[in-house]
């Protein structure tokens, strides 16, 4: 039997051409490196180099969240922090001091990319299968960081290229598994869900499945699998959709609130074919997912193509962002 607490991408499909999809674009030409410190910020400026406030790097770049946010672990770097967007030649050219400086500071904040030697042994044996030896690895990240008593090396998008095709792929799938385990996803197997026959092609079709791209998000999901049609799911399921839009598009198609579940209340009014949605405590919309069968639901983590779309147990994502246990309102939605 499968472990799918520890390996949940094995209850998951790759489609055929999407590893390559996703290698060719993992990580971006130009990458961010935060940093905290006038003192940082005053020695790239005199550098000629351009330094962004956060609020900044996201007026400045406003897709490069929705592409690559988990890639780089935006929201677990803290608010305060100044951005570079650099590549490998500003890198080459810059101080030496100065880059282990900021690159430091990568492993300090919590960035993303930046991985420990316990990384290097897990993909190691995957390595030497395509011929790339112990030597040649470790003349790959021979720019190693030491921070706290620990050694980290940060992958960069030329590290990444430099990489055999053999490699990234191994790569690709150890970071995606670790993207699900980080999620706290455990996935359902379709087929031991009593899914109604109105919605088991829909179900059996997209279940386990990643997208291409990052962007389809979980109001795209939920309202693809309110239509109940293929023709219609697949016109919606790959969207990036806001919540206007979404709300407005479900009362079309005759969905209506009927209940309101707050903490300490029971689930069992929840129906098979409901759509729930998560408003927090400021009333503002912040998920959704639709129930496929009694207590299971059909649910996308979030807008990021590494985020499957999965059926899960409803109590596994009840209190979603915690929601529900910070005064918090979960709202069932029903066909009329």
């Amino acid at each position: 039997m499968t472990d799918t607490t520890a390996r949940p991408l094995a209850a998951c499909h790759v489609a055929e051409g999407q590893q390559g999809t996703w290698i060719n674009s993992f990580l971006p030409r130009y990458e961010p490196f935060f940093f905290q410190g006038e003192q940082l910020v005053n020695r790239l400026l005199k550098a000629g180099l351009i330094v962004y406030t956060r609020p900044e790097f996201h007026a400045s770049f406003p897709q490069f969240a929705l592409a690559y946010g988990c890639t780089y672990h935006l929201w677990d770097v803290p608010q305060d922090t100044y951005v570079w967007m650099a590549d490998a030649t500003q890198r080459l050219y810059l101080d030496a001091d100065l880059l282990q400086d900021i690159l430091r500071d990568q492993v300090r904040l919590h960035r993303g990319q930046v991985y420990d030697h316990t990384w290097c042994l897990r993909i190691q044996d995957e390595a030497k299968m395509y011929g790339l030896q112990e030597r040649s690895w470790q003349q790959l990240f021979q720019r190693y960081q030491v921070y706290d008593g620990s050694t980290h090396f940060i992958l960069t998008h030329d590290l990444w290229t430099a990489l055999p095709q053999g490699v990234q792929e191994a790569w690709i799938l150890a970071w995606l598994n670790d993207q699900l385990v980080d999620d706290a996803v455990v996935p359902i197997n379709p087929c031991d869900v009593p899914v109604p026959d109105s919605h088991r092609p829909l179900v059996m079709k997209y279940s386990g499945r990643f997208a291409d791209a990052s962007g389809a998000n979980c109001f795209a999901a939920t309202l693809a699998m309110a239509m109940g049609t293929l023709a219609k799911t697949e016109h919606i399921i790959h969207v990036w959709l806001h919540q206007e839009p979404f709300l407005r598009s479900l009362r079309a198609a005759g969905y209506h609130p009927v209940q309101e579940i707050h903490h300490g209340d029971t689930i069992d009014a929840i129906k098979a074919l409901d759509v729930l949605i998560w408003a927090n405590g400021d009333g503002h919309i912040v998920h959704a997912s639709f129930c496929v069968a009694p207590g299971y639901v059909f649910n996308k983590m979030g807008q990021s193509w590494e985020q499957p779309w999965l059926i899960l147990r409803i109590e596994d994502v009840l209190d979603y962002n915690q929601v529900i246990s910070t005064e918090g309102t979960l709202i069932v939605y029903r066909k009329s």
